[in-house]
């Protein structure tokens, strides 16, 4: 098959027959039907995609992933523009969907800013986009979440979170009251955008029939999480190539009691049997941000984002070296993709 940017005459080249042919000669003998049939039926593919008003979610858009300010005046606002996203067309076979987990407040970033550069080096020859989703939800959990970074960790920061998790509940239970209300509603609306991102990808009017990689930190990796989930009960197989979730709030396995074998969480065998290439859980052991929003949970559960998920067809990559709490994410995304997708 035809695999990297069809960018027309002159672009990279592919084998057919035996002859080296430019891929823009392929896509342009390809035909119309088979345009559609990768790229959608619009040339903007997911990013002319349109959310239904039936899962109740207030946003969620995809958004490409460019540096708006080429061909501008550096001094202007490093936000997409709608005439960005208007003049946007997909140029390559391959897409990758990021998924933020929280958005920030900084009037010059959007739900892009944490991913550009990932289509000029990690992604290169991939149409990258991103989900602008929930911006309100996802905005206040980012003012909590920075919050209580900046408050005390007890002298606990190279401890398990787990430990931090218990002093917190033991001695400060009552000052994130706010965030725990949040947190928990920001994990019902993942599951919904969950749903709407398996709605979109698996659309052939919208998305084509492109090999999609999924990326979502924080929440975002929830959104992942549950959208191949999704897929599965809907019985879509054959959508995504590849997987990387970043600090994913997932509960891996539990054990009832102290002492009884763990039980894995059946979601994942779900979630794995659903991408065709690499699943890359990226964790830290030091994200005591994550081991505190976590801590209504039983302590005998894994979380994800915390430690390596037991499971076959599951890559772990340990980040522990970069991200020490969990609002460090954003900052780190295009290293640690990079990191996880040079680690096979």
């Amino acid at each position: 098959g035809v695999s990297g940017a069809a960018t027309g005459a002159g672009a990279a080249g592919a084998i057919v027959g035996g002859s080296l042919v430019g891929v823009g000669l392929i896509i342009a003998g390809m035909g119309t039907y088979v345009l559609v049939a990768i790229f959608g039926v619009s040339g903007a593919g997911l990013v002319g995609w349109r959310l239904s008003g039936h899962l109740g979610l207030e946003k969620f858009r995809f958004l490409p992933v460019i540096d708006p300010s080429v061909g501008r005046e550096r001094t202007m606002s490093g936000r997409l523009t709608e005439e960005d996203i208007a003049n946007f067309s997909c140029r390559c076979v391959e897409c990758a969907v990021c998924i933020p987990g929280w958005t920030s407040q900084d009037e010059e970033r959007d739900a892009t800013s944490d991913f550009r550069g990932l289509e000029r080096t990690t992604f290169k020859n991939v149409d990258v986009l991103a989900v602008d989703w929930e911006p309100s939800v996802l905005g206040k959990v980012e003012k909590e979440l920075v919050t209580l970074g900046e408050t005390e960790t007890l002298g606990l920061e190279e401890h398990n979170p787990g430990m931090i998790a218990r002093t917190w509940k033991q001695k400060k239970l009552g000052e994130v009251p706010r965030l725990d209300k949040l947190w928990a509603r920001l994990m019902n609306r993942s599951a919904l955008a969950g749903r709407a991102l398996a709605e979109a990808v698996s659309d052939n009017q919208a998305a084509g029939r492109r090999p999609i990689v999924l990326v979502g930190y924080s929440a975002g990796a929830a959104v992942v999480f549950e959208a191949l989930v999704a897929l599965y009960d809907s019985g879509h197989y054959n959508v995504v190539k590849d997987v990387f979730l970043l600090g994913a709030p997932i509960v891996a396995q539990w054990c009832l009691d102290e002492g009884e074998e763990e039980i894995a969480n059946p979601k994942w065998d779900k979630a794995r049997s659903v991408v065709a290439g690499r699943f890359v859980n990226i964790h830290s052991h030091k994200d005591w941000m994550l081991g505190v929003v976590m801590r209504q949970m039983k302590w005998n559960e894994q979380v994800a984002g915390l430690s390596a998920v037991q499971m076959k067809g599951i890559e772990n990559v340990d980040c522990s070296d970069v991200i020490s709490k969990h609002d460090a994410y954003p900052e780190h995304v295009l290293t640690l993709v990079q990191r996880g997708r040079a680690s096979a």
